[in-house]
């Protein structure tokens, strides 16, 4: 109860001990423990520095943590036999070559044809397109 309190505040004698008795009989025994009760409490919290340092030990944890699975990964992909992978498959022969060639130039003649039908499929009547379905079927 100091100069900057709201409240008027008498400064006899006999206005303190009103003063004094007034706040006994206002004050509660019960919640006065409870008050006391956790302000103890807050006094074995921890604090905001505690509380930073355990969070930082944490991420150092898990820093480390991450380290070592990378590192045994970079072992294990090492391997004993140092092999960095599959081998290339030999180069091609000169008939396989030459097979794939053929298979390509197949592949185009008949994608021509097929063309060369769809727009001939468009105007066709019932029959033509019933002997175009023939011929493909005994080009096969």
């Amino acid at each position: 109860r100091g100069s900057g309190c709201a409240f008027l505040h008498e400064s006899t004698a006999a206005g303190s001990a009103a003063a004094a008795a007034d706040d006994a009989e206002d004050s509660d025994p019960d919640m006065q423990r409870e008050i006391d009760a956790a302000f103890a409490g807050f006094k074995d919290r921890e604090t905001d520095a505690d509380i930073m340092e355990n969070l930082r030990r944490a991420q150092e944890d898990e820093v480390s943590a991450d380290t070592a699975a990378h590192e045994r990964r970079e072992r294990c992909d090492s391997g004993a036999s140092g092999d960095s992978g599959d081998a290339l498959p030999p180069p091609a022969s000169e008939a396989e070559i030459e097979e794939a060639r053929r298979i390509v130039q197949k592949a185009q003649r008949e994608a021509t044809h097929r063309e060369k039908m769809k727009v001939k499929a468009q105007t066709a009547s019932r029959d033509d397109l019933q002997a175009m379905i023939n011929a493909r079927l005994n080009m096969k």
